[in-house]
């Protein structure tokens, strides 16, 4: 069951990531596409490392790998708020980046509140609580999509929105997911925590979907231009 979601999985961010650099997304959302990228170079290190590497080299280079994906997903955060960039040779008013700034670090503060709150509460042991990574990037990406949807913005916030989209579902599933096992355990229903592990799982893969679906409607002129078929006229 596992190695099938990670296929489809793998195979779904490939062509997400075809379709950023293909669609010329890649340009409006530059650090989102260098998540994707990043997400399949993880899946298929860890997945190829799995029994190659030592138990405790495996591990620490989860580890290492986790934190990277932290720190990505705060500058994707930031990308998002910002609304991404404009198109080449379209002129829009540049947002005002001292006060967005100011707000983004408050939605940063608020959401490591969040996240070690929720630990403390936690009525597991601190080797089992909730994993304050996950719940970060979740409050964040919910903070910063609260923040946004009610903005008044233009045509190139189009893509960054439907983005947030996807991420506010993924924020809510992860959040729920740990909420859900901790439960679990703290009840020691197995059949519960099984079920919730998969719940981020499975939403990740629908989010994946929908942004294949939504981002090529919004997407512009293609990264890489494809040369046209000789016409008949030739001869």
């Amino acid at each position: 069951m596992n190695n099938v979601l990670w296929t489809i999985g793998l195979i779904l961010q490939v062509l997400l990531l075809a379709a950023l650099l293909r669609g010329g997304l890649a340009r409006r959302l530059p650090l989102f596409t260098g998540l994707m990228a990043f997400y399949i170079g993880r899946s298929v290190f860890l997945f190829a490392g799995y029994g190659l590497m030592a138990d405790e080299d495996y591990s620490f280079s989860e580890q290492v790998l986790s934190l990277v994906d932290i720190l990505f997903q705060i500058l994707v955060a930031w990308e998002l708020l910002r609304g991404g960039r404009s198109d080449p040779g379209v002129h829009t008013q540049p947002p005002p980046v001292g006060r967005r700034a100011l707000l983004f670090s408050a939605l940063i503060v608020g959401s490591a509140v969040l996240a070690w709150g929720l630990s403390e509460i936690s009525p597991l042991d601190r080797s089992r609580q909730f994993d304050r990574g996950v719940i970060f990037t979740a409050a964040l990406m919910l903070l910063v999509a609260a923040c946004t949807f009610f903005r008044k913005t233009g045509p190139p916030a189009a893509a960054a929105k439907l983005v947030l989209a996807g991420f506010a579902l993924l924020s809510v599933a992860g959040i729920s997911a740990q909420v859900g096992k901790t439960l679990a355990q703290f009840e020691r229903n197995p059949r519960a925590y099984y079920l919730w592990s998969y719940v981020a799982i499975v939403a990740y893969l629908a989010v994946l979907g929908f942004w294949l679906v939504a981002l090529p409607c919004v997407s512009t002129r293609p990264l890489v231009k494809w040369p046209r078929k000789a016409t008949a006229d030739a001869g």
